[in-house]
């Protein structure tokens, strides 16, 4: 299971490290849950905040892919 919420409701629990290219949130009182099993996968763009490593009955094994690309629309 992941959970998802606008990023703008999130409060910021450890500041965006550069290096680490990461920014920590403290948990919400109420997000979007999603429940990801074997052969799903979600897809969150920018200003979509989301929290891996959610478990619906017991702690398992995770694993999470992601993925960041660049994006120019050519707007000016």
């Amino acid at each position: 299971m992941t959970g998802s919420i606008p990023s703008e409701e999130l409060k910021v629990a450890v500041p965006y490290d550069e290096k680490a290219d990461i920014e920590l949130f403290s948990v919400p009182s109420n997000y979007l849950k999603l429940d990801m099993s074997p052969g799903k996968f979600a897809v969150f763009l920018p200003g979509g905040g989301h929290m891996p490593n959610c478990h619906v009955k017991k702690p398992d094994t995770l694993h999470k892919l992601v993925v960041k690309v660049q994006r120019d629309f050519g707007i000016k």
